[in-house]
């Protein structure tokens, strides 16, 4: 079963990841978390996502 996860981004509205975990050989307590995009929309609004500036906060 492929695990999501939902956010919800101030500007864009919900976005949702697959979440692969991949466990790390050498150090068997320690664990890696991927997140791609689960869907097109999601894909679409990654762009919007990028962080403002103080200057460009939403008033």
């Amino acid at each position: 079963q492929t695990r999501r996860k939902r956010f919800r981004h101030p500007d864009v509205g919900t976005i949702t990841f697959r979440v692969v975990e991949l466990a790390v050989v050498a150090a068997p307590e320690l664990r890696i978390m991927a997140y791609t995009p689960a869907d097109d929309q999601t894909w679409r609004k990654l762009p919007l996502t990028r962080r403002r500036t103080a200057g460009e906060a939403a008033g």
